[in-house]
């Protein structure tokens, strides 16, 4: 595939456009199928997407951010025994700050052998 012209791909560009919104891949996520339209693996496409900086990866800030809204938010600082005043990014930053590796277990993504992470 050294010639090999992604953009020209309806299953390339099908597979970039889950990422347009932040889905997770395992909203989306069949190995088999995608290997099958794409010709090649998931894995390989998506670090092609990142290689030429068609997607990247975002803070943690701004993933809890995103994925999480105020009341949830609230309710994993009070499971932590911290307070839930303030706007969403104190809330963010305040959970962060106390449990930063729970945090990034909790929001990790499904990887590609298809292990899901503990959310």
């Amino acid at each position: 595939m050294d010639n090999f012209n992604w953009k020209n791909s309806k299953a390339h560009l099908l597979l970039l456009s889950k990422f347009i919104r932040a889905q997770e891949p395992k909203y989306f996520y069949n190995q088999d199928y995608w290997a099958k339209v794409l010709n090649e693996s998931p894995e390989n496409t998506i670090n092609r997407f990142i290689n030429e900086n068609m997607l990247s990866s975002v803070d943690l800030n701004t993933l809890v951010s995103y994925k999480y809204k105020v009341t949830e938010l609230k309710n994993l600082l009070k499971q932590h025994s911290l307070g839930v005043s303030g706007n969403k990014d104190e809330l963010v930053q305040r959970l962060i700050d106390a449990d930063k590796e729970g945090i990034e277990k909790l929001t990790s993504l499904e990887t590609w052998d298809g292990e899901h992470s503990s959310n």
